[in-house]
């Protein structure tokens, strides 16, 4: 009842406030106060939940988030998640309380079901021995920064960096197309993974800055002007580095602990956005990529960012394109622009950014060699070997001056 009592006496310390004469630091109390009645109206929430449940007599009665959504006027997303709370609250001893008390929000909750879900038994009573740590690191962090939080820890406890997750969307994307016969558009439906989506993202958002600066385009919808800027990125032509179309900028926040020796328990891997991408498919973007370091200082703040350093040069590149026609993998004939330049010896473990340890894979076989486990290996007269993870295949491809001399294939 303490929690009740609580709850009371900050109820009334809301009303009794003026908000129209109210100052600076009248109103940041005002808020605080609003999100820990919050939080035990949600642990009330908890208990309806758990309630509903037990007085269901059949699969047919409403579930706690129909209930929640229904008589509470919530929207299905919202009912949805106060729904789930009462099964993450059973199973991670505390949060009840903390929810009751105003220490933590059903945003940390939610938080904890997102990393939680579809784990097997197992892992998720292994995450659970960890509920007390986990509702002190919730009372003291954002929603945010806990999410980070459980997010390493289920790492930690499955050793997946998330790669499963990015395998399963990588199946998943899809580009749907269709012509709608009543208005005759033409219509895209598109779902691409975290890591393709970012790629596409940032193309299309460099190209729409250029053309919301056109002549007339000022007061042009946003929708038309995307839809413009994605018809030129795909069909139109494309600002050029020199040797091959710009590459869109896309952010990627990586430890250097973690991309050199994978993950540990702050592990850092993620989009700017926050969205996790496996430590593996990292490791490949940086083949091609613009590395800027930040030494970060004891607090946590930048004391100093570094300067950018670019993988493969442009020299580096004209090169090997007059010793390959085509991807670097013995079998694969996709053409060398198509190809992103590889480090051989990744840069990650020292493998330095010069001709002899640079090779040209095809996005297929680049993913290959660092998601799918292959290990590949060059010898001074770059001739190519493969093995598979388990070591029973074995793919050798011919020194490079023999690729250079053969025919072309006829068309």
């Amino acid at each position: 009842m303490d929690a009740v009592r609580v709850a009371r006496e900050r109820f009334e310390a809301i009303v009794a406030v003026d908000v129209t004469v109210a100052d600076r630091g009248e109103l940041d109390r005002l808020v605080s106060l609003v999100g820990q009645v919050r939080s035990f109206l949600d642990s009330v929430e908890v208990a309806v939940g758990r309630r509903v449940k037990a007085l269901a007599q059949s699969s047919a009665d409403a579930s706690p988030s129909e209930v929640l959504g229904n008589k509470g006027r919530r929207p299905k997303p919202e009912a949805a998640a106060a729904g789930a709370r009462p099964g993450v609250c059973d199973r991670f001893p505390g949060f009840d309380d903390a929810l009751a008390n105003g220490t933590i929000g059903s945003g940390h909750v939610d938080a904890l079901a997102y990393a939680t879900k579809g784990l097997d038994d197992a892992t998720a009573s292994a995450v659970a021995g960890f509920a007390d740590a986990l509702v002190n690191a919730a009372a003291g962090s954002t929603v945010a920064e806990f999410e980070r939080e459980c997010r390493n820890l289920v790492e930690l406890l499955t050793g997946d960096d998330g790669s499963s997750t990015a395998e399963r969307q990588q199946r998943d994307r899809r580009c749907n197309r269709w012509i709608d016969k009543k208005s005759g558009m033409w219509k895209l439906f598109a779902e691409l993974d975290p890591e393709a989506g970012a790629k596409l993202w940032a193309a299309l958002d460099a190209h729409l800055a250029s053309v919301k600066q056109r002549a007339g385009n000022s007061e042009q919808p946003l929708e038309r002007l995307t839809a413009d800027a994605l018809v030129e990125c795909v069909t139109g032509s494309r600002p050029d580095s020199g040797d091959r179309p710009a590459v869109p900028e896309v952010s990627v926040l990586i430890d250097w602990r973690t991309l050199r020796d994978g993950l540990h328990d702050t592990s850092v891997h993620e989009l700017s956005n926050g969205t996790t991408l496996p430590v593996a498919s990292i490791r490949r973007m940086c083949c091609e990529a613009v590395i800027v370091p930040v030494l970060m200082g004891p607090d946590g703040r930048p004391v100093d960012v570094g300067r950018e350093m670019r993988t493969a040069t442009r020299k580096q590149r004209r090169m090997l394109r007059s010793m390959y026609r085509s991807c670097g993998h013995p079998h694969c004939d996709t053409p060398f622009d198509w190809c992103d330049i590889h480090h051989v010896v990744p840069w990650e473990q020292g493998g330095s950014t010069d001709l002899h340890n640079l090779l040209p894979l095809c996005s297929k076989h680049h993913h290959l060699v660092h998601d799918g486990g292959w290990r590949l290996t060059m010898d001074d007269q770059r001739a190519v070997r493969l093995r598979s993870p388990d070591g029973h295949v074995t793919i050798d491809g011919p020194p490079v001056t023999a690729r250079a001399a053969s025919p072309p294939r006829a068309a």
